[in-house]
């Protein structure tokens, strides 16, 4: 069975959106993603995760107590994959 290409990481760019804005502390624990405060109330994270990172990132988001409304995979110029 094969995941993703051998000798690389597949980097994916996400936005992932949050219940609310977030206050300046909980901002400086996002300080690797890129925060956009959104119109609508809620918060955008984007940045880019591989799938570990991204199940981490999740659960601690999840451990935080915060709501998370949806995970959006984006696609970028030049992303591929990652050499290890």
């Amino acid at each position: 069975m094969e995941f993703g290409r051998k000798g690389e990481i597949d980097i994916e760019y996400y936005d992932i959106i949050l219940e609310g804005h977030l206050n300046k502390k909980r901002l400086l624990m996002f300080a690797e993603m890129e925060v956009t405060l959104l119109e609508d109330g809620t918060t955008k994270l984007s940045g880019f995760l591989d799938q570990p990172a991204l199940y981490g990132f999740l659960d601690y988001v999840g451990n935080l107590g915060l709501k998370l409304i949806s995970v959006k995979k984006i696609k970028k110029e030049n992303q591929g994959g990652i050499k290890k």
